[in-house]
């Protein structure tokens, strides 16, 4: 591996790093780039978490999710662990079409939830009918 100086402060630099730049004048520099936006008064354009096309397909799942959920307030699951309190949405089919089908829907407390999609195989989800 070979090693340059940082071309600001001299220490030493992994030779691949693009700038030249060790860790902390490289997280200085950021800081004044950022600085210098703000006394601006311009701002970064923050990352969209969710795309328009996934919100579009969002509006009709809050509607279904919320009145499974009152249809449902108890969990479906009963794993170890239930608090008994339907709070989320499992999905026993992971295909986008079924997306919107509450038929592959099973009302559920965040800890059983957790459970299922965490430490439960996918085997033994599908012995559980919990997995299509």
């Amino acid at each position: 591996m070979n090693f340059t100086c940082c071309i600001e402060c001299g220490s030493l630099v992994i030779e691949n790093e693009a700038l030249r730049l060790c860790a902390s004048c490289s997280h200085a520099r950021r800081k004044a780039e950022k600085d210098e936006l703000k006394k601006v008064g311009k701002r970064r354009k923050p990352i969209v978490k969710v795309s328009e096309k996934k919100q579009e397909k969002l509006k009709p799942y809050a509607v279904l999710r919320r009145n499974y959920l009152k249809e449902n307030p108890v969990c479906e699951l009963h794993l170890q662990g239930c608090t008994g309190n339907s709070e989320e949405i499992h999905h026993i089919s992971k295909d986008e079409s079924n997306f919107l089908n509450i038929k592959t829907w099973k009302a559920t407390c965040r800890p059983c939830h957790d459970r299922c999609e965490r430490i439960l195989s996918a085997v033994k989800r599908r012995e559980l009918g919990l997995l299509i």
